[in-house]
């Protein structure tokens, strides 16, 4: 004997109320819950949850045009800071009744094909970790008419909000703390340089050493890749100079914690005869001894702030464009200070 399939009608006999009531209840919108009491809808969902209610989620997206789905896309699944943005999201979505669709990657295909499946998929919204965009993929995104929220980052793009961080303003703020440490010849890792992030975090690192009045120096630099496996060999690079750098600011953490085993490997003592100081604060930079000193990015604030702008798109906001700055802060760890018993945290 088959199972007759419960509706929305039946939830609304069982508790005496419209079948709007109901729609009210179990909607992903604030504004269409407030339409009925909390009692009432508490009801509503203490009897869904008796009979084992689920809607019908094709239905209503034929009905609302809405699917109740967000896209979350990010470079890659490898740095954990891009889970404190996939928490945070997760949070505010699932307080709204939406679900998330998480994108890693562009695959083989590219940017365009991740967008595509945007559309596909029928998502009412996305959140992007902002990265540059080609013209092809720019023109696809304006054709898909969707609210997007970009994170990180420096490009604007129409009708986009954004979510950015004082990357320059804080680099430049740990150039400072090293020199006020007694570090006078201070060098940098950066990431990839085609990338905005890796500009602004180079451009507050050179910005640190101008108001400090310590000097730049081409020799005490390298380039690296944001990823493992090339910050320790440019660490040993810099260490062979005859006049080396006595301080590294390294544009991430994986790389701040690659270098700083490399040197240790080589007898050099951390923070001793080199500090070492990233950015991201992973969990690995309370791991490692002794601890990173680190910039913290407000990964999970961020993705609260995103999640903010995304909703009020989504709720029939159509102003121009918003950008909202965050700031950074320095965790002061025992890498960097000679003292580091009494700085750990």
């Amino acid at each position: 004997m088959i199972k007759r399939i419960i509706t929305a009608k039946d939830i609304a006999a069982r508790v005496g109320v419209s079948q709007a009531s109901v729609s009210y209840a179990l909607s992903h919108r604030l504004d269409k819950r407030a339409l009925i009491s909390s009692e009432t809808r508490l009801k509503i969902l203490q009897v869904a949850e008796e009979v084992g209610y689920f809607p019908n989620a094709q239905a209503q997206a034929i009905r609302t045009g809405k699917t109740g789905l967000l896209a979350l896309w990010v470079p890659n699944f490898t740095n954990s800071v891009y889970l404190r943005t996939m928490r945070g999201i997760q949070e505010v979505a699932s307080e709204h009744g939406l679900d998330v669709l998480v994108y890693g990657g562009t695959g083989i295909r590219g940017m365009e094909a991740v967008l595509r499946s945007f559309g596909q998929r029928r998502v009412d919204g996305a959140i992007m970790i902002a990265r540059p965009l080609d013209q092809t993929a720019q023109q696809l995104l304006a054709q898909l008419e969707l609210p997007i929220v970009t994170i990180g980052g420096s490009m604007t793009y129409p009708n986009i909000d954004s979510v950015r961080t004082h990357n320059a303003k804080a680099f430049e703020q740990m150039v400072l703390h090293l020199a006020a440490q007694g570090y006078q010849r201070i060098g940098h890792i950066s990431g990839p340089l085609t990338t905005a992030t890796a500009q602004e975090r180079l451009q507050g690192y050179r910005r640190g050493l101008t108001v400090a009045g310590l000097p730049y120096k081409k020799n005490w630099m390298r380039q690296g890749t944001y990823k493992s496996g090339c910050a320790a060999g440019l660490a040993l690079e810099l260490i062979c100079q005859k006049t080396p750098p006595d301080a590294l600011v390294i544009a991430n953490d994986l790389m701040a914690i690659e270098a700083l085993l490399g040197l240790h490997d080589a007898a050099w003592r951390i923070p001793q005869d080199m500090a070492i100081a990233g950015c991201d604060d992973i969990p690995e930079a309370e791991v490692v001894r002794p601890r990173l000193t680190t910039i913290r990015r407000p990964g999970l604030r961020a993705a609260q702030v995103a999640m903010k702008l995304l909703l009020e798109r989504l709720a029939g906001y159509r102003g121009e464009s918003r950008t909202v700055w965050l700031d950074a802060e320095v965790v002061i760890r025992g890498s960097t200070i000679q003292d580091a018993q009494n700085h750990t945290t």
